[in-house]
């Protein structure tokens, strides 16, 4: 799809707004903003309110509140905490839907939520923008999740679930941004399910990285999360990128989280022992393995020190 085919200037200047909204939300790009949820000539990403865009505000003015309150500006902690709360319940209000058990984009066009499973559904998960006492949404959702088959995949989280779309933020690619989202918004939950399934998660992302680079000598900027052996993703206008900044970042992060508590199983599954982490204070069992978590630890960690300095090179 080009502009040459569309009428006039208005509307080509309508397209390209729509498309570089969609490449500035980093989702370039998904069936998400499209209104026939299958070309790119139907974009309208300007027509949608996305729930982690705004999630994303909403936990900004938290940090902004927090950052005056450690600095002893009372007024302007006072301030900014207002305004958290004011925007955090109108997030709720906007974008929470009770029948479908989440949090979805809202389309101006249509007056509709998309309640189609997206990634992004993580996004207040992990700013925590919801009231304090609305553990139930979570348990909602999470049962939700659960229902759609989103933590089935060998791999990790894929961005949405539409199977016949070959956009690169869909199905079958998981993104370490989006996972890492989902699983330390379960992992920051008080539910000890929840907080299984992180580490699970966590478990099933890591080692799809470590086996594509086993394969490959590279981390990579998206994966298929779906393929029984755990392959690169797919999709887009460009080849698949490697290096990749946030896939390290993300790897880094969770071996920090978990590094001493994860397992090497030969498969990876759900069969995980059950085990609470918290970064404060891991809870262990007796099918834990310290040493298999340390190597771990010592593989990645040689993975990207090599990495580095092949780019330093």
């Amino acid at each position: 799809m080009s502009a040459e085919s569309l009428k006039n200037e208005t509307e080509k200047r309508l397209f390209y707004q729509n498309i570089a909204s969609a490449a500035e939300s980093g989702w370039d790009f998904s069936i998400r903003w499209f209104s026939d949820k299958d070309s790119l000539a139907s974009i309208e990403t300007t027509n949608i309110l996305p729930v982690d865009l705004n999630a994303f505000m909403c936990y900004n003015i938290h940090i902004l509140a927090t950052l005056h309150g450690e600095l002893g500006h009372r007024n302007k902690n006072k301030h900014w905490q207002q305004r958290y709360q004011e925007i955090r319940y109108a997030f709720n209000k906007i974008f929470y839907v009770e029948e479908a058990k989440g949090w979805y984009d809202f389309n101006f066009r249509t007056g509709k939520h998309n309640t189609d499973f997206y990634a992004s559904m993580a996004a207040p998960l992990f700013t925590q923008c919801f009231e304090p006492l609305s553990t139930n949404k979570l348990d909602d959702l999470y049962n939700k999740l659960v229902e759609l088959g989103v933590f089935n995949f060998t791999g990790g989280i894929p961005t949405s679930l539409q199977k016949s779309s070959t956009q690169q933020w869909d199905f079958p690619n998981g993104w370490s941004p989006l996972n890492h989202m989902m699983i330390e918004g379960l992992r920051k939950s008080d539910d000890p399910r929840l907080q299984h399934k992180a580490l699970v998660l966590a478990e099933k992302w890591l080692f799809a990285n470590y086996r594509v680079f086993q394969a490959d000598n590279a981390m990579w900027e998206k994966y298929d999360v779906v393929s029984t052996k755990p392959r690169l993703g797919a999709g887009g206008e460009y080849d698949v990128q490697p290096g990749f900044g946030w896939t390290n970042g993300v790897a880094l992060d969770l071996l920090y989280t978990y590094g001493d508590i994860l397992t090497l199983p030969e498969d990876i599954s759900d069969k995980t022992t059950k085990r609470v982490p918290s970064r404060q204070g891991r809870a262990f069992n007796a099918q834990s393995s310290v040493s298999n978590g340390c190597l771990l630890k010592l593989i990645i960690y040689t993975v990207i020190l090599r990495l580095l300095y092949v780019h330093i090179l």
